[in-house]
């Protein structure tokens, strides 16, 4: 029967291996400027792949459109814990504080400018329910069509045969005409509120409707795009593809300012080397970085059968080094469409509404502006006896395990990827490695969008988590450490 095996950072052969690690990654990537350094609590790996480049878009839109938390709990009890779904967004949370300065604007308006922009309104909505109706019709005669009629050709014939159908139905025509005159109702809006209001509103709505008007899909699963042979004209084009198809997430334009597939070919190894004497000088913890202190973290832990915890306990006290490299480390800046604009933030309308709402203003503090990516991850344990050396070499083959509470390896697959093992007798050392096309999230890069909240209220989940004041209360919350045990902070 197995068990959950753990081994505490401060009773391994490396009590500051976090620390250094993270003081390793402060020191290459140096935010410098307004910029500030979040480095993940779990190294979340995913594969890149040459043939999926939206596959990769979608992936980097998934790290990159972060909140970086949701609010200013007042004790340690009530944590608001980090982002988990769509609604975290950044994206999203920029689209609440836009709704609200929206609404406000519209009240102060004198009544005609008031119906006006009702009006628009209401017009759009009929638009986009004749859209939605014209295009759900067509797609329906479509399939039907195709059912009793194109039973037995190949995709390519078919998919030649939707174009044509399409074009019978004038389908492209008529949902190019009806988004104009959503454009046209738009442009009503704003006019008004050119006429009406102050610059300051004019700003505004013009950055709602681009914010309202930029959803962009991309595939959520690289097979998909394979498949179906999707490239950035097709997954555009509600023709091929359908109307917010299932397959597809639907999100603001949020782009790497880089080309994926072109890390898979660049190199530039990093390593770094822990023993048994190497010291942290805690740069991390000087800064808004990663852990404050790890050492009341895990070191290792596995699950194994309960008669083998102690051998496994007497492994790792054994072991010499470990070491940590990567074929190559790169810093993927991110850019944002036309719906975002950090010069809101200095508005007077827009830091009332944050001032007034202290979970909103913590979301949007600080918008991620690159994240810190690793390719090829080697993590190596090097032991001083040949028996340690033996044993966890044999529990290696075929166990998995979690080492230094991020960095999880096994035997098998990783994201349809492989994690080899190597075994070096001479210098009695077990190594993982990554794929050379796997990929590890270390960490994002913020900018400070406004100073309406204050760090101290702001508790991240993964990565960052409380100021230095109150990191002994986490630590003793988090790790059940006794109020008689004094922390070396």
């Amino acid at each position: 029967m197995t068990d959950l095996f753990k081994l505490k950072m401060n009773e391994s052969p490396f009590p500051q291996a976090m620390d250094i690690y993270y003081d390793q990654l402060d020191a290459l990537v140096n935010a410098q400027g307004g910029s500030k350094l979040a480095l993940t609590s779990n190294l979340v790996e995913f594969p890149l792949r040459e043939e999926t480049p939206l596959y990769n878009s979608y992936v980097s839109r998934a790290f990159a459109d972060r909140a970086v938390k949701e609010g200013s709990p007042a004790t340690l009890k009530e944590r608001f814990m980090g982002p988990v779904n769509t609604n975290d967004r950044f994206s999203s949370q920029f689209g609440v504080l836009l709704n609200r300065a929206v609404a406000q604007i519209d009240t102060n308006l004198d009544q005609g400018a008031r119906n006006r922009i009702d009006e628009a309104r209401g017009e759009i909505r009929v638009v986009e329910e004749k859209l939605d109706q014209v295009i759900k019709e067509v797609l329906e005669e479509w399939e039907e069509h195709k059912k009793q009629f194109l039973s037995g050709l190949s995709d390519k014939e078919i998919e030649m045969r939707m174009v044509a159908w399409f074009d019978i139905h004038r389908l492209r025509r008529r949902v190019f005409s009806l988004n104009m005159e959503i454009d046209r109702w738009l442009t009503v809006q704003e006019t008004t509120i050119e006429g009406a209001g102050t610059p300051e509103d004019a700003q505004i709505y013009r950055t709602y409707n681009a914010w309202r008007n930029s959803r962009v899909a991309l595939p959520k699963d690289p097979k998909t795009e394979i498949d179906y042979e999707l490239d950035v004209v097709k997954i555009g084009n509600f023709l091929l593809t359908g109307r917010n198809p299932s397959w597809a997430d639907m999100g603001a334009e949020v782009d790497a300012l880089a080309d994926w597939h072109s890390i898979l070919n660049l190199t530039g190894s990093r390593k770094f080397t822990i023993d048994r004497n190497s010291a942290s000088i805690d740069t991390h913890e000087k800064k808004w970085s990663a852990s404050a202190s790890f050492r009341y973290g895990w070191f290792f832990s596995a699950r194994i059968s309960a008669s083998e915890h102690t051998k496994m306990q007497n492994a790792l006290s054994d072991s010499l080094s470990l070491g940590m490299s990567y074929q190559r480390i790169s810093e993927i800046w991110i850019r944002r469409g036309n719906w975002y604009d950090s010069s809101l933030f200095g508005l007077p309308k827009i830091e009332k509404i944050l001032k007034n709402d202290q979970k909103l203003a913590a979301n949007l503090k600080y918008s991620v502006s690159a994240l810190i990516v690793g390719r090829g991850l080697d993590f190596s344990l090097q032991f001083a006896s040949n028996e340690h050396y033996s044993y966890f070499r044999s529990f290696s083959a075929s166990g998995s395990a979690k080492f230094l509470n991020i960095i999880p390896f096994g035997s098998g697959s990783v994201n349809e990827t492989t994690t080899k093992l190597r075994t070096d007798d001479k210098s009695k050392a077990v190594s993982f490695l990554d794929d050379n096309k796997v990929c590890r999230l270390l960490g994002f890069k913020f900018d400070t969008m406004h100073n309406l909240i204050d760090d101290q209220e702001i508790l991240e989940k993964n990565g960052i988590f409380v100021s230095s004041d109150r990191l002994e209360a986490h630590i003793r919350d988090a790790f059940n450490v006794p109020s008689a045990t004094k922390l070396m902070l």
